[in-house]
């Protein structure tokens, strides 16, 4: 079962590794790649107020990176974001 398979491996219940293998039809052979993506960890944004920290500041704290549409942008890369200093100081 091919479909199960790659639903234990990628943390999906077998339907739902289903419905997107169906979703893809004749692109079925993406599945894989497909539910491996969903089944990241999805990045953890922050903000660094006007005034406060800059994004770069913010993000050399966090280990993170600064964010791509905005320049209070920061994407951290994984953790409790009430575990950083500047958030539990306001700053951020």
């Amino acid at each position: 079962d091919p479909v199960g398979h790659l639903a234990l491996v990628n943390a999906h219940p077998r339907w739902i590794a289903q419905a997107f293998a169906d979703a893809l039809g004749a692109r079925a052979g993406e599945l894989s790649e497909l539910l491996a993506s969903d089944d990241a960890r999805p990045a953890v944004p922050a903000d660094a107020p006007r005034g406060a920290l800059t994004a770069a500041e913010l993000a050399d704290q966090a280990g993170g990176t600064v964010g791509r549409y905005s320049p209070y942008a920061v994407y951290l890369g994984d953790g409790d974001p009430g575990g950083l200093a500047a958030v539990r100081d306001g700053k951020a």
